[in-house]
């Protein structure tokens, strides 16, 4: 008969009751199964408490390529898109009114961004002079007003 390797599960479960002590392989080999069986209940026990089940998915790779580059293009991993998905069938609602948008908004901050590092650039070359903080306060100014049109 084949033992357990030590420091296994199994192995410790064997060990503390005893069971290794006796040398009865008929007595070990029903503890082993009825190791295994525990196992087992406890195991089918735990996945029932667990609130999430979990799937497995199986995909073409054409299907594969398009889904990761539409995450890609979204801005999300491949887990967030398909959960994104089916959260939207689920609701009934597209799943991309609220991703076009985030879009949108990173593509404006984006612009902005870009802006003020052309000011400041333009101000670190200045030694002596004004600054162009009022630029920047009416690019601030109409970063506001987009997002309130946004907002509507």
């Amino acid at each position: 008969m084949k033992y357990p390797k030590r420091n296994t599960k199994l192995w410790i479960y064997l060990y503390q009751n005893g069971i290794l002590e006796s040398k009865d392989e008929a007595v070990i080999k029903q503890a082993i199964k009825d190791y295994y069986k525990k196992y087992d209940r406890d195991l089918k026990q735990r996945k029932r408490k667990i609130e999430q089940r979990e799937f497995t998915i199986s995909f073409s790779t054409q299907l594969i390529n398009h889904i990761r580059k539409r995450a890609k293009e979204y801005n999300v991993t491949v887990i967030d898109y398909l959960k994104i998905l089916a959260n939207a069938d689920l609701s009934f609602t597209s799943p991309l009114e609220h991703t076009l948008s985030y879009k949108e908004i990173l593509q404006v901050l984006q612009q902005y961004k870009n802006s003020i590092d052309a000011i400041e650039s333009k101000d670190s070359n200045k030694w002596f002079g004004n600054n162009n903080y009022d630029e920047l306060k009416k690019l601030l100014q109409y970063i506001l007003e987009m997002v309130e049109i946004k907002k509507r």
